[in-house]
């Protein structure tokens, strides 16, 4: 999943930002990698129960995007029901 930049307030470099997503997946426990402006990127496992999981990113831009994406396998649906950053 791909959120632009022009969805959420300017970034500021420097600044850490905490992401918080609703999310589920469809089977498994697949993890998901999360990065904000060419962030490193942070990884969680998730579950197939709707959890609100924590993020902690820096990102290196002002205007990259925000990136939700499957970390270790490909094939499982997940949800993503919010996001706040």
């Amino acid at each position: 999943m791909k959120l632009t930049n022009g969805h959420y307030e300017d970034l500021e470099l420097g600044r850490s930002y905490t992401i918080l997503i609703t999310m589920r997946a469809a089977s498994g426990t697949p993890t998901v990698r999360v990065y904000l402006g060419a962030s490193a990127t942070v990884n969680s496992a998730i579950s197939t129960s709707d959890v609100i999981y924590a993020f902690a990113v820096t990102p290196a831009n002002t205007t990259g995007s925000l990136f939700i994406t499957l970390a270790d396998t490909t094939g499982i649906d997940i949800t993503v029901s919010k996001v706040e950053i």
